[in-house]
């Protein structure tokens, strides 16, 4: 049976509530998911959980979708944070689609010294988590930080942190016994070109972790990383 579609809305839900969509949203559903008009889809937000709804189709421009029944509470996420250096866009845009969709909590772009230096655009990283939300499953979307520096996410992070790099000498399954018992994570990958001489300083003090003798791909590392880091977390959905 294949599943409802899933669409993301910021109103306070409730049985009734009648919700026009957004163009974006229109286009989506009439023209790649060729929904039509009285099918059911799902309505969602962290804060109210997940609506059976009814698709109301005015014309090619204008819909609605009517909400009709509660199906379910919003999750229960594990605090697990991902920090990624800033890369090349495309790659930035795989890079936390795999992230929201394997449960992070947090997503946080890093400004290493090699990292990508073009414009971070907030708006577009938004539309890409809330299209992975909207297809994994998930109600809450991950809060997404602005652009900091490695010392900061290091220096001012109360989280448990692990960074993946080549020259680390465990693996993730080394840290087991760490991880069970932690009450939040962050994970770090870094840049594309590596982690500089004055980056690694920043990084002294903070555990790492290799994923074996071939050069992953920062969107490859993220997706890998946290599905082993999430093997160690029973309380992770």
């Amino acid at each position: 049976m294949s599943r409802r579609p899933r669409i993301f809305s910021v109103y306070v839900l409730q049985e009734g509530l009648k919700i026009e969509l957004t163009p974006e949203q229109v286009l989506y559903l009439l023209s790649v998911l060729r929904l039509k008009d009285n099918d059911t889809l799902e309505v969602f937000n962290a804060s109210c959980g997940s609506f059976l709804a009814k698709f109301v189709v005015v014309d090619n421009k204008r819909c609605f979708v009517v909400v009709e029944s509660f199906l379910s509470s919003p999750e229960r996420l594990f605090p697990l944070s991902i920090a990624i250096a800033l890369i090349n866009k495309d790659r930035f845009r795989d890079a936390i689609d795999m992230a929201t969709q394997l449960g992070c909590t947090r997503i946080v772009p890093i400004l290493c010294e090699r990292s990508n230096r073009e414009k971070f655009n907030m708006k577009r990283v938004q539309r890409v988590v809330t299209a992975a939300a909207e297809q994994s499953g998930r109600c809450t979307l991950p809060e997404i930080m602005s652009p900091i520096s490695l010392e900061s996410f290091v220096y001012n992070n109360s989280s448990y942190i692990l960074y993946a790099d080549l020259l680390g000498k465990e693996r993730v399954c080394d840290f087991k016994d760490k991880l069970l018992d932690c009450v939040s994570i962050s994970l770090l990958i870094g840049p594309e070109g590596g982690f500089s001489v004055a980056d690694r300083k920043v990084l002294s003090s903070i555990e790492s972790v290799n994923f074996g003798s071939l050069t992953l791909r920062s969107e490859t590392a993220v997706a890998c990383f946290i599905s082993q880091v999430k093997l160690f977390l029973p309380k992770f959905i």
